[in-house]
């Protein structure tokens, strides 16, 4: 089993976009749609289309170039944060379980019988017929044909979502995330087949419990702790190759991006880091002061897109602040926009979401 199937586009706490998305004419308009309950995902902009998921347990369908509604399919709970997309459909959760929507019809093709337990963060990853979804305590494998359960994985509690490198499925276990530092804290690299484990890492010193980032060539994955440490390992072996660590209040995780040979961590009023992704040495920081920084990133055409009721485009390279968008209503806490080349559609903290116009 190899990496991701590149017909996937994954949008998730990571901050980052893989695939193809399908180019389409720039909307001619700005405009806002409305929903009975605020939003609760990340939009997903694909093949002229907006998807996101409400607190009303409903995702939404919205025309890119309109903004009108679609479709509106009752999944059964509030949506979870992380969608995905691959080979026409749109995969996310809710404390009903994990489904799969058509994006043409709106058909549920995909769903689970099983609830979730703490579910709301993690994106679900589909590759070669499969997905995986990691939540609280269990990490289980699907047929997505059939819906059925291949593998399931239990322990402590399970970090954020897994990715794949080189046929090793990459995941962490947070261990005991009420004791800091917790002894049973891990980095696992399973078989994506069975789940049986190929390697294993223990960690000591913090509490791993960010999504993995992996390098562009996939030889590492990057973790973010509760308390500060970054720390990257060899996704064949799960050796630690470097670690760095940052004096911080609070244990909200940041969650990493990997882009131009960087580590991107975002933590919130402690600031954003940027590592060498090789050696981890630190390239630039920033004060949380400076930019209203949140817990998550996104890289886009040599920029990095933050919000905390604004928007705020960082270069890459040093992170100097090159732009602010003081959006009106604000961007909804803890949810980044969809962010394209010539405009982003973003989340509003008043139950809706916009499309606005990018000034380069």
């Amino acid at each position: 089993m190899g990496s991701q199937s590149q017909e996937t586009e994954k949008v998730d706490q990571s901050g980052t976009k893989e695939g193809t998305a399908t180019q389409t004419d720039l909307p001619a308009k700005e405009w806002t749609q409305s929903f009975p309950a605020p939003p609760t995902t990340q939009p997903l902009i694909r093949d002229g289309n907006v998807f996101v998921g409400c607190q009303d347990h409903n995702l939404y369908k919205i025309d890119l170039q309109t903004g009108q509604q679609e479709f509106a399919v009752d999944v059964g709970d509030e949506v979870g944060r992380g969608l995905t997309y691959a080979e026409g459909v749109i995969y996310g959760s809710s404390p009903a379980g994990v489904f799969g929507i058509d994006t043409e019809t709106g058909e549920i093709t995909f769903s689970t019988s099983e609830q979730i337990t703490g579910f709301g963060i993690n994106t679900p990853l589909v590759s070669q017929g499969r997905l995986y979804y990691s939540s609280g305590s269990r990490l289980t494998a699907f047929d997505i044909a059939s819906g059925d359960r291949i593998w399931d994985k239990r322990t402590a509690s399970w970090g954020g979502q897994p990715d794949l490198a080189d046929g090793t499925l990459i995941v962490s276990d947070a261990g005991d995330t009420d004791t800091i530092p917790s002894e049973k804290s891990r980095i696992y690299g399973l078989d994506p087949t069975d789940g049986s484990v190929q390697w294993k890492t223990d960690i000591t010193s913090d509490s791993l419990v960010s999504a993995v980032a992996l390098s562009s060539d996939r030889t590492l994955s990057v973790f973010v702790g509760r308390y500060g440490l970054t720390a990257a390992f060899d996704t064949a072996t799960g050796e630690e190759r470097w670690r760095a660590t940052v004096d911080r209040d609070g244990n909200v995780v940041g969650q990493p991006v990997v882009t131009q040979g960087l580590v991107i961590v975002p933590l919130g009023g402690n600031g954003i880091y940027a590592y060498d992704v090789t050696s981890g040495s630190r390239q630039w920081s920033i004060n949380g002061t400076e930019v209203g920084t949140g817990y998550r990133i996104e890289a886009l055409n040599g920029h990095l897109i933050t919000a905390k009721s604004s928007l705020y485009e960082l270069a890459i390279a040093d992170g100097t602040l090159k732009q602010t968008h003081d959006l009106s209503p604000s961007v909804a806490e803890s949810l980044l926009p969809a962010v394209e080349e010539d405009y982003f559609v973003y989340p509003t903290a008043s139950s809706s979401i916009r499309l606005v116009k990018r000034t380069q």
